[in-house]
């Protein structure tokens, strides 16, 4: 998979991520920038500018191919292969072919950009309206479930949020997923136009959305209309929620940096007691067993909710408490409790229904699924890194947690995804402030079991930077080993 991202303030920067067909788990990261800064300063306009940074693009792109020919040598020595002169690649024959989609408000594997926030989903105008377009556009049908259909479309808009309204640039993203696999088949993209008037800025997002349907149907061999509809109904919820279903929560926050000891599960157990207080799922302590899928993540101060269909494997809804502040020196159980009732009540709207807005308190300590203690063997992926990430840094956080769990006397080091009982994601987060992060993840159904994480306290000095990612690194496997219920042998330090 390889994709670019960049913001204002960073340059343009090419991911490649190789992942195992099977349980997608990431086995190597490559990344190169795209030196867009060399232009700055410069004359050059129009044609001559556009050619230098084709150039860059070039650059960056044989770059990858050259790290990743490095990891799998052919023997041939490297040339540059990519070229901006090449002929458009085909489209997978899975879009051409679709005729029925599913439309789902989220994010494949819940991705955050660093500075494009997700919005809540207190407006609902590009869901619905994109709904209307694929719904009356004659293209796709729009099928009865995720697993009836041929194609999932995960609909997302993004605020930037580093720029102040109304100069913010909104963002429409729209990625098409193999529902059998979870694979991402292609990507799509539209900025919004800035307006002043919240009329206008309502009806720029609304043709964003139609541009976004138009390419869509394009690919697809049918354009249909890039008009905005005349008529806009209420989309149906884009997740099934008849009662009875079965749910599994994952707590993907991790420890909560700052927090008291009884108080860094607090996110996932005021969850799990609102959510058994609501009574319309059966909760399940294992993600084999259930229908669906709810995910717990933290950005900031503010829950997110993620809901994944368990027999596709692919979101089917993003959520996140709205009209909560991001304000670290607010750590009580009282703030967190407010958030998570926010959560609770968004994901009660979504199923047409109120919900009590008073937090709950916890039941009792959180617990690890009975699948972390019952691993004997674990895959561990190689991190996925942020834009603020070093190579080094990502090196080291591999090589750590790839060696930590043989000392620990608790697991085997597994060569394959498919040979283990469980996978081990890394992640070096940069959206709020820098986190090293460690999930576990069922091999089946890729969900996540449970997930710890700590912030990198960045030094004032820079030569102090190394000993802060040691000592972050060595409390994240801590966190993990204590999760696990492992025993370190000799030599571990404690």
């Amino acid at each position: 998979m390889c994709n670019c991202r960049g913001n204002y303030f960073k340059a343009p920067q090419l991911d490649l991520i190789v992942r195992d067909g099977e349980t997608h788990a990431v086995l190597r990261t490559f990344n190169r920038l795209i030196e867009v800064e060399k232009l700055s300063g410069r004359k050059n306009k129009g044609n001559s500018r556009q050619s230098e940074l084709d150039l860059m693009f070039n650059r960056a792109m044989n770059g990858l191919i050259s790290d990743f020919d490095h990891l799998s040598p052919s023997g041939k020595a490297s040339v540059p292969v990519y070229s901006s002169n090449f002929g458009v690649a085909p489209t997978p024959l899975q879009i051409t072919q679709a005729r029925k989609v599913w439309i789902a408000r989220a994010r494949p594997d819940s991705g955050r950009l660093d500075t494009m926030d997700m919005d809540p989903t207190s407006s609902d105008l590009a869901y619905n309206t994109f709904y209307s377009l694929i719904r009356d556009g004659g293209r796709f049908e729009i099928a009865d479930s995720p697993a009836a259909a041929d194609l999932i479309l995960q609909i997302s808009t993004n605020t930037d949020e580093t720029i102040s309204v109304p100069y913010a640039i909104r963002r429409i993203n729209l990625t098409v997923v193999d529902p059998k696999t979870g694979t991402g088949l292609w990507t799509m993209m539209q900025d919004a136009a800035k307006a002043l008037l919240p009329q206008n800025a309502r009806r720029n997002e609304q043709q964003a959305v139609a541009d976004v349907a138009y390419k869509l149907t394009g690919l697809a061999g049918r354009i249909t209309s890039a008009s905005i509809p005349k008529t806009i109904d209420t989309a149906p919820p884009p997740v099934l929620f008849r009662a009875g279903l079965k749910v599994f929560i994952a707590d993907g926050v991790g420890h909560i940096s700052g927090a008291k000891p009884g108080d860094r599960d607090q996110v996932y157990n005021n969850f799990y007691a609102g959510m058994k207080k609501w009574g319309r799922f059966e909760l399940v302590s294992a993600p084999g067993m259930a229908d669906m899928i709810f995910e717990l993540s933290l950005a900031g101060r503010r829950p997110n909710l993620h809901i994944v269909d368990t027999r596709t494997r692919t979101a089917l809804l993003d959520l996140e408490a709205v009209g909560q502040d991001d304000d670290s020196k607010k750590s009580g159980p009282e703030d967190l409790s407010e958030t998570v009732a926010a959560l609770l009540a968004q994901a009660a709207h979504s199923a047409g229904q109120q919900a009590d807005r008073k937090g709950d308190g916890p039941e009792g300590p959180g617990r690890a699924p009975a699948q972390l203690a019952a691993a004997k063997t674990v895959f561990i992926a190689f991190p996925h890194t942020g834009l603020n990430a070093s190579v080094a840094n990502a090196d080291e956080l591999y090589y750590k947690a790839f060696s930590e769990p043989g000392r620990w006397g608790r697991f085997e080091i597994a060569s394959t995804p498919s040979r283990a009982d469980l996978i081990a994601d890394l992640e070096i987060e940069a959206t709020f402030g820098t986190y090293f992060k460690l999930t576990f993840r069922d091999p089946k159904t890729r969900a996540v079991l449970w997930a710890v994480r700590e912030r990198l306290d960045v030094p004032f000095l820079k030569r102090n930077l190394e000993k802060s990612v040691q000592k972050t690194i060595d409390a994240l496997m801590n966190d993990a080993r204590e999760v696990v219920g492992a025993q370190a042998v000799s030599g571990t330090v404690e």
